[in-house]
């Protein structure tokens, strides 16, 4: 269990020069994009640091890779194709050490969706409908519900659609509502439903060799 207070005090690694740090663990890759402010065109978006806050403890928990953005550098990772922070990912899914991975967003506390699932109609789970079946049970075990592709779908020109379509990986973007993070009880339902997701998704790739 997690207080809210340690919760916050988790702090982002400073990266200036890259923009993003990598920490290496199995091949399971949790992804946080937007953990600092991005820029979208010629506007700047809200950070949304409570990801990697999660992502971290999950990683803790399970010894899964995770990559991060540590600074603004006029860009958005998650939408600009040529970038250093997606550059990392794809070496690491080309050196075979990433098969899946898991790109972690925040929503709006305005929005009545708890946790919305993109898998860009289906197309980001390379055929795997049986690991994404299990991570929806696994939400909802955990007391959340789910919605799938609404209210973003992860299209092509995301983290997930560009790397399940150009490396055929297992991609999945999982947007959270931010009022998960204000509350106790659930934000530790959160970091307990990720730590068995990315438990069971090691499991079942051990399974298929």
């Amino acid at each position: 269990m997690i207080t809210l207070a340690e919760f916050e005090k988790i702090n982002i690694p400073l990266n200036s020069i890259s923009g993003f740090e990598f920490f290496e663990g199995n091949n399971v890759l949790l992804s946080t994009p937007h953990a600092v402010t991005q820029t979208r065109g010629a506007k700047q978006k809200f950070a949304e640091a409570e990801t990697f806050r999660v992502a971290s403890l999950v990683r803790a928990a399970t010894g899964c890779s995770l990559i991060t953005k540590t600074e603004n550098l006029n860009d958005d990772a998650n939408l600009d194709i040529n970038n250093n922070y997606r550059n990392k990912i794809a070496s690491q899914i080309e050196q075979n050490k990433v098969k899946f991975v898991f790109d972690i967003h925040s929503l709006t506390d305005k929005r009545t969706e708890q946790i919305n699932l993109g898998t860009n109609h289906g197309f980001n789970l390379v055929g795997n409908t049986v690991l994404f079946e299990r991570i929806k049970e696994i939400f909802n075990q955990n007391s959340f519900n789910t919605t799938t592709d609404y209210p973003f779908a992860a299209s092509e020109n995301t983290i997930a659609g560009f790397f399940s379509k150009h490396y055929h990986v297992f991609c999945l973007q999982i947007e959270v509502n931010s009022a998960i993070y204000k509350n106790e009880p659930m934000l530790n339902n959160l970091v307990n439903a990720l730590t068995q997701i990315v438990k069971t998704t090691m499991a079942l790739s051990k399974l298929k060799k």
